[in-house]
C-alpha cells in the first residue's frame, strides 16, 4: 500500500473521531437515500449474529416477565398487571362467575372471561 495512502487512512480516522455529528449525519443520509441497501446490510447482519440477539432476547424476556405480561393483559383486556393481581386475590384464584378453581396450566381467561365484559 503507497504511503499516500496510509497517511490519507490515518487522516479519514482522526476527522470521522473529531466529528462525529458529521459522520451520524452522513450515515443518516445515506440510510435514507438507500433503504434497500440498508436492509440488506442488517438482514445480513442479523442472520450472521442471530444466536447471539436470540440469547439477549431470552435473558432480557426472563427478566421483563411482568412487563410482557402487563403489555398482554392490557392489548386483550384492557386492564393492567395490578388490576389482575388484585382480581386474584379478591376471587381466590377463583373463576368469577362459576367458582371453579384454576385448571392446570390454565391462562388468564379463565379468570377473566365473564368479569371483563362486565366491568365494560
Amino acid at each position: 500500500m503507497p504511503d499516500e495512502a496510509v497517511d490519507f487512512n490515518a487522516y479519514r480516522r482522526a476527522w470521522r473521531k473529531a466529528n462525529p455529528e458529521k459522520v451520524r449525519a452522513q450515515a443518516k443520509r445515506h440510510r435514507q437515500k438507500h433503504p434497500d441497501v440498508h436492509k440488506k446490510h442488517l438482514s445480513r447482519h442479523y442472520q450472521k449474529n442471530k444466536e447471539k440477539y436470540q440469547t439477549k432476547q431470552k435473558a432480557y424476556y426472563a427478566a421483563n416477565k411482568d412487563h410482557y405480561r402487563d403489555q398482554m393483559l392490557r392489548r386483550n383486556y384492557g386492564i393492567g398487571l395490578a388490576e389482575y393481581n388484585e382480581m386474584y386475590a379478591n376471587q381466590n384464584g377463583r373463576c368469577g362467575c362459576c367458582n371453579a378453581p384454576k385448571p392446570a396450566g390454565g391462562n388468564v381467561e379463565w379468570l377473566l372471561i365473564t368479569i371483563i365484559p362486565l366491568m365494560r
